[in-house]
């Protein structure tokens, strides 16, 4: 079945609920510190959303907005930063990376991350005043973080694109989201 073409009304509208989806929920990322970073990577599936759906120019120009509204009003910024360096931009990223040789793929993605985090671990120790706590060995503790966080974002990246796979070959269909748009 032909798919719609959505009218540049209907693709800046369908981006301004999902970019507003996208501050509430990092808006309660940073009431709930608890679950301030999975609440920030819920908004991966909607970044993720837009990119299948809209396309083109408009998940870079919803990237941009939740980044900066979430940067200026919400009271905690620790998520604001993790989805800007990260979270925000990593779905067009995955798809740009994902049309390479799987082994290339794979190698950017992991660079990817790791300068992320590497720069959101630099900001939340010199802006945010965020460290390890107790007598740790800095060294051994941010070995540690860098390991656990590589484990965790190839868990992230395949658990992505299992969902990706489920929302193009099910969901979009039994949600009548295919109808929609």
């Amino acid at each position: 079945m032909a798919r719609k073409k959505l009218s540049r009304t209907k693709k800046l509208a369908l981006c301004g609920v999902l970019s507003s989806l996208q501050v509430v929920i990092l808006y309660f990322s940073s009431i709930f510190s608890v679950i301030d970073l999975t609440l920030a990577a819920l908004t991966v599936f909607v970044m993720i959303f837009s990119v299948i759906e809209i396309g083109g120019k408009y998940p870079f120009v919803m990237y941009a907005v939740v980044s900066t509204l979430a940067l200026i009003i919400l009271p905690q910024k620790f998520s604001a930063v993790v989805y800007a360096l990260f979270f925000g931009w990593y779905p067009m990223a995955k798809a740009l990376y994902e049309r390479f040789n799987p082994v290339v793929a794979w190698l950017l993605k992991f660079i990817t991350f790791n300068v992320s985090f590497i720069i959101i671990y630099k900001i939340c120790i010199s802006l945010l005043g965020l460290e390890a706590e107790g007598n740790m060995d800095t060294t051994v503790y941010k070995a540690v973080m860098l390991i656990l966080g590589n484990i965790a974002f190839l868990m992230f990246d395949i658990m992505l694109r299992l969902v990706i796979t489920l929302y193009r070959l099910r969901l979009r269909k039994q949600l009548g989201i295919d109808k929609l748009l």
